[in-house]
């Protein structure tokens, strides 16, 4: 079970890495934009957002049994895993130069489910002109660039406490991954879990409802 927990690990930590340091920002994943379109790799692309705007908080989730709760030094938001985080911090790749870019990974005791919550923030004004639509489908390429054997299964835009966000599935011959990216003033968001056919979706359901805002 340590092999297996260790290799889903290293797997979630490789194509995390692929996306954030892999190819060069401007271009979009083919099959980005069309769920079913396979994806290869291909370069990278990630933007600032636009206007600011203020976080709003959320009530404070039940504490899920056995799960850890994470907030990062500032406490800008707070989200559960089941386990203590391994924290990575590189540089994003974006059409205004590299960013930092702080990684929280943790895996599930119980199976082969991999969590990550990953955050940027974009200087003041950098992207202005850009739409949050933009900057989500900027964030959306980013993630999936340097991805090999999967398939985009489903996308679509949500908002979170009035922030405006987008989720995406990719699906592959030994699980699927789902991505949450939420822009909140000058802060990106990523949220992802990956998971193993045999991994109840319930698990991976805690963790995206556990993730709050500060006030």
């Amino acid at each position: 079970m340590l092999a297996r927990t260790g290799l889903a690990l290293s797997c979630l930590l490789a194509l995390v890495m692929l996306a954030a340091c892999g190819g060069g920002a401007g271009s979009t994943p083919s099959g980005a934009g069309t769920p079913g379109a396979s994806i290869g790799p291909v370069g990278s692309s990630a933007a600032g957002p636009g206007a600011s705007a203020a976080a709003t908080p959320m009530p404070a989730a039940s504490q899920i049994a056995g799960w850890n709760v994470f907030s990062p030094p500032d406490k800008s938001f707070e989200i559960q895993m089941p386990g203590l985080a391994t924290e990575l911090k590189t540089q994003l790749k974006t059409t205004t130069g590299s960013i930092p870019y702080t990684l929280e990974m943790v895996m599930h005791p119980g199976g082969l489910t991999g969590f990550l919550v990953a955050f940027a923030d974009y200087p003041a004004g950098s992207a202005a002109s850009l739409s949050a639509d933009a900057v989500l489908a900027a964030s959306q390429a980013n993630d999936l660039s340097g991805i090999v054997g999967g398939t985009l299964a489903s996308q679509e835009q949500i908002t979170f406490v009035g922030h405006p966000g987008r989720t995406w599935v990719v699906t592959y011959p030994s699980g699927r991954t789902e991505s949450h990216a939420y822009l909140v003033g000058a802060r990106v968001y990523l949220l992802k879990a990956i998971s193993s056919p045999t991994d109840d979706p319930a698990i991976a359901r805690a963790f995206f409802d556990s993730f709050r805002l500060a006030p």
